[in-house]
């Protein structure tokens, strides 16, 4: 026993004096676990020294069928679908915008298609030489009240361009109540001798049919065949720039051969041009070019015939023969 009582004595002792050794600076015989630890940003043990005692509890698997929520799957998959419905929602006040405003468009342009403000009430028409005014009216449709906003400035085009002296039209709206109609009218050149009379312009254009009552100051083209003039081959449009060269030259000119005095020119594609004045009836082979030069011949040889009395009673010259010039008189023929 009293062995006992010693031994226990001995370690009470010995242990006082670690503790004392400890306060007062030295180091314990027993090893402190401190420098072992280490710790992180929040002050919590990161590795170092694992109790012995400590037994880390088991990892516990998820059963199959237990219910996840998708923040706990994935965080991003909440993420989308909040875009999703803010996108949605986004569309749908869009689209009910658009309905509105759509709404109050069709409405305010029923009530401005029927409001007194765009009624036409100032037209101008521009460009008439041959047509009338009624004419232009009725075409384009403005023979009647129409409304600026829901006048339809194609049909009325479309509606003039019908007109056989209509080469361009336009329509232009002057809102509120005004409209402008520009017309261009072909510009007859000759008249051309087909199944019947066309007036046909500079461009070679046979565009309209010369009517009864119609009796327009202008020479007379023959020697085409309606079918030639349609098809426009070189050769026809060839023959039909001699004959307004021809006009041009003759336009130019003060006597007996000026253009007002010409009926005819007729076209061959073999002898050429031959004219035919309106009073006397005068015929005039001129053939194939060099028409100035021909005619300031022919107007020496008028001077000379006048000034002798020969003159009257022509019925033929030939100006194909430089330098001279063939005559003919009724009496000869």
């Amino acid at each position: 026993m009293v062995r006992n009582n010693n031994s226990v004595r001995k370690s009470l002792a010995k242990r006082n004096r670690a503790v004392n050794n400890s306060r007062e600076g030295y180091p314990s015989s027993r090893p402190s676990i401190r420098p072992l630890m280490r710790l992180n940003k929040n002050n919590k043990v990161k590795g170092g020294f694992k109790s012995l005692f400590v037994k880390k509890a088991p990892r516990v698997r998820p059963a199959v069928n237990a219910k996840v929520s998708p923040k706990e799957l994935n965080p991003s998959v909440t993420a989308w679908a909040k875009r999703g419905a803010k996108l949605l929602a986004a569309g749908l006040i869009g689209f009910v915008v658009l309905g509105l405003v759509s709404v109050l468009l069709v409405a305010g342009y029923l009530y401005f298609s029927k409001s007194d403000y765009f009624a036409v009430r100032h037209l101008k028409i521009t460009g008439l030489g041959h047509l009338t005014m009624d004419e232009v009216l009725k075409a384009s449709g403005l023979d009647r009240p129409v409304n600026n906003l829901t006048f339809d400035a194609k049909a009325a085009v479309s509606g003039l361009s019908g007109l056989p002296w209509v080469e361009e039209a336009s329509v232009s709206r002057v809102l509120p109540d005004g409209l402008l109609v520009t017309v261009k009218e072909y510009q007859p050149k000759a008249l051309v001798s087909l199944d019947q009379l066309y007036y046909l312009d500079e461009k070679g254009r046979a565009f309209k049919k010369l009517d009864p009552g119609e009796n327009p100051d202008l020479p007379i083209i023959s020697g085409f065949s309606l079918d030639e003039l349609v098809s426009g081959g070189p050769l026809v449009m060839e023959g039909l720039k001699e004959a307004f060269s021809l006009m041009d030259i003759l336009e130019a000119r003060t006597d007996d051969f000026r253009l007002d005095s010409v009926s005819e020119i007729n076209y061959d594609h073999d002898i050429g041009l031959t004219v035919f004045t309106r009073r006397s009836g005068l015929k005039l082979r001129v053939g194939f070019g060099s028409y100035l030069e021909k005619f300031r011949r022919l107007g020496r040889v008028m001077a000379h015939l006048k000034v002798n009395g020969q003159a009257a009673g022509l019925a033929f010259i030939h100006l194909e023969t430089p330098p001279r010039v063939v005559l003919r008189y009724n009496n000869e023929i």
